[in-house]
């Protein structure tokens, strides 16, 4: 049973540093945080037209307030879950269906990002949407980059 627990602890863990990967531009963004999702500076990264500029920055406030309620919900199981792990008594059941919440919380909040990645797509030239999924790429490899730097 330990090894259960064990394996489902790494694997929310996993899913939520790369679902953090994904939203943390939302947060860092509020709090005035430079990052390089920004249209500023994918503008300068793409070499975005200004019209480009503003079909990104409108995609982007529609994102925003359509994952807000997922975002806010997925917190409030997390801190759910860390509320659970602490009771004196562990109720397995309980647990296994904060995770199951969390995880189709992360699956929807992961479509909403490709959707919102696919609309953003269509704005941009095929050598900008190159450039583009490329930034993305490295963004989220960088977890596995940092793991094999470790062995």
């Amino acid at each position: 049973m330990k090894h259960k627990w064990t394996a489902a602890w790494f694997i929310f863990v996993a899913v939520a540093f790369c679902i953090f990967a994904i939203v943390q531009y939302f947060y860092w963004k509020k709090a005035g945080i430079y990052t390089w999702c920004e249209s500023s500076v994918l503008e300068k990264e793409l070499g975005l037209s200004s019209e480009q500029k503003k079909q990104i920055v409108s995609l982007d406030k529609t994102f925003e307030l359509d994952t807000g309620k997922t975002c806010r919900e997925l917190h409030n199981k997390r801190k759910a879950l860390n509320a659970a792990l602490l009771k004196p008594q562990t109720d397995e059941k309980e647990i296994d269906s904060i995770i199951l919440e969390i995880s189709n919380l992360q699956g929807t909040l992961e479509k909403r990002v490709v959707l919102h990645l696919l609309k953003i797509k269509q704005v941009l030239t095929t050598v900008q949407q190159k450039k583009f999924f490329s930034m993305i790429e490295e963004e989220m490899c960088k977890c596995e980059e940092h793991h094999r730097e470790r062995k």
